[in-house]
Formats: structure tokens, sequence, C-alpha cells
């Protein structure tokens, strides 16, 4: 699973305390939102709003917190 985040977003908080005490393995990318750096075309493709947080595992994308905790 890859979980694009920023780290002092409470949404992205949320998401990463889920993974953490499911004790799921993923990998997280740090996004800045305001710059939007280290973000390649295809993330957009997939999250046409660009909003934090995202998981990706495998074909399936999520945004959004809630629908990630859910």
């Amino acid at each position: 699973m890859q979980l694009y985040h920023h780290p002092l977003s409470t949404n992205s908080h949320k998401v990463r305390i889920a993974l953490e005490e499911k004790k799921l393995d993923y990998t997280p990318h740090r996004v800045n939102p305001l710059k939007a750096r280290n973000l390649d075309p295809d993330f957009f493709r997939q999250n046409p709003s660009g909003t934090l947080p995202v998981l990706k595992n495998g074909g399936l994308v999520i945004c959004e917190s809630l629908p990630i905790l859910q």
C-alpha cells in the first residue's frame, strides 16, 4: 500500500494512526499540498482534486480520510 500524506494534516494523521494500529504494511509518501512537489501526473489522474490523504493499494485508490478509515 502507498499512503500519500502531509505530516501536519490532521486527516493524514488519523489514517497513519489507524494503519499503525492495524499493523498494516504501507509506504508513506510525504506530499506538500501547497506546492504539489513529488507528485506525478498519474496521482492527479487518479485523484483530480489533489486532496490528501490518498491510499493506493494496487489498482484501488481511496481518497479522503473517512473512506480510507472505513
